[in-house]
């Protein structure tokens, strides 16, 4: 139950990850953002990219939810909201989460979380719900409504991957970005023509710095690209997480003074406990693996571009979103793990691996996304229900789910007893 709540909580902070947002500070000022039903799309824009902070990013969803209205092409306007559809089901989730919080976890805890949040629009928003979440399924449904979220981000940014915008940020949001646009762009006139001369005042010196540009990001291909990925690695995780039920096992987590034994027995006991969701997501690994190659040779082909001084650091790419630059470093390991990528998109590969009983290194076949391709129903078919006499829970399927290709699993798992 407590990873459960943590991963949920953590969800609503992602969006930093992304817009590389500061935690907010206290400050003198007071930020008016306008809105009006007046305004045409693009002046709704704007004033929603203003409220785009981990504090009020749900308003900033409901005005570009309003300049789709008046205009659906909209290209920023679309940009923002799939950004932001990930965050925007933990709507309530303080709330909706109590009665399952009251059965299998601490509710006082709960409640001092609510009580310490800032007052604030993210405070009504993850308060804004009925307590309708009782079971461990109807919170996972929830996280897999986040990670829809991620995967509705990547598919606009593939569906328009040719997209040009420039962001304007939030003032105080992005208050450290802008004063370090600001500094990156300071050039010292006559320093190269003047620096051997001996009788240099400061007064020889012409400092100028541009403003024009200081409070913008730029977004073209180079971005979209890695920001897909990223958004490509949120949804893997939140499905790799999340595949499985975890129904039964807060009756294990919230004992910590069961065996093993007992806990997995309490497993074995639960119905539901470690089988495939309905809504699994696993079949989208091969999908999104089988993207990466093409992205990664793209980045390769267009490297004097996405990085051209050859260097990654902090002036590659002034003004854009990757600004230090998409820079590969080694092209030649970088060759070598795409060529083995490719063969794991394909099927089997051959890897290393101990083998317990005889301590030799073998060659051994594996499918590493068996897994995606047809997932286990049950993860509990996949080893034996009684434990040996080591206390071990010994491989049934030697195939393990289809990833050992030759049906020899137990020769290198660790769960065997050593007869020696």
């Amino acid at each position: 139950m407590k990873t459960l709540l943590k991963t949920t909580l953590l969800a609503s902070s992602v969006i930093c990850a992304l817009t590389a947002c500061a935690p907010a500070k206290e400050k003198k000022e007071t930020q008016v953002v306008n809105v009006s039903g007046q305004m045409d799309a693009s002046q709704l824009t704007e004033a929603g990219e203003q409220l785009i902070s981990p504090y009020t990013f749900m308003l900033a969803d409901g005005v570009f939810a309003e300049a789709l209205k008046k205009n659906p092409e909209d290209k920023k306007a679309q940009f923002y909201r799939s950004l932001l559809s990930a965050q925007m089901p933990l709507k309530g989730i303080l709330t909706r989460i109590k009665p399952l919080v009251r059965q299998h976890g601490d509710i006082a805890k709960l409640q001092k979380t609510i009580s310490d949040l800032p007052v604030s629009p993210l405070k009504n928003f993850l308060l804004d719900g009925q307590e309708d979440i009782s079971t461990t399924e109807q919170a996972q449904a929830v996280i897999s409504n986040v990670r829809d979220g991620y995967m509705n981000f990547r598919n606009f940014l593939k569906k328009n991957p040719t997209l040009e915008l420039t962001l304007n940020l939030n003032p105080y949001t992005f208050e450290k970005e802008i004063k370090e646009n600001v500094n990156r762009s300071c050039v010292v006139k006559d320093w190269n023509n003047q620096t051997e001369n001996p009788d240099l005042t400061v007064s020889d010196y012409s400092l100028e710095c541009s403003f024009v540009e200081a409070a913008t990001v730029k977004i073209n291909s180079a971005d979209i690209v890695p920001l897909s990925q990223m958004a490509s690695g949120m949804y893997l995780m939140f499905a790799i997480y999340n595949a499985y039920s975890y129904e039964g096992l807060e009756n294990v987590s919230n004992n910590n003074d069961l065996s093993d034994e007992a806990a997995a027995d309490l497993i074995w006991n639960s119905p539901k406990a470690l089988t495939l969701r309905n809504d699994h997501g696993l079949k989208q690994i091969a999908v999104l693996g089988a993207d990466l190659v093409p992205a990664a040779k793209w980045m390769l082909h267009y490297q004097d571009q996405l990085c051209p001084l050859g260097k990654k650091g902090a002036d590659r790419r002034p003004g854009y979103l990757f600004t230090h630059g998409i820079c590969i470093s080694n092209k030649a390991e970088f060759n070598k793990d795409l060529a083995m990528l490719e063969k794991i998109i394909a099927g089997t590969i051959s890897v290393e691996m101990e083998n317990v009983v005889t301590g030799n290194l073998e060659k051994v076949n594996v499918n590493p996304l068996a897994i995606s391709r047809k997932p286990v129903q049950d993860l509990r078919t996949l080893v034996s229900k009684q434990a040996n006499e080591c206390g071990n829970r010994t491989i049934v399927d030697k195939t393990l789910g289809g990833i050992f290709v030759d049906g020899n699993a137990d020769k290198y798992s660790s769960s065997a007893c050593d007869k020696n």
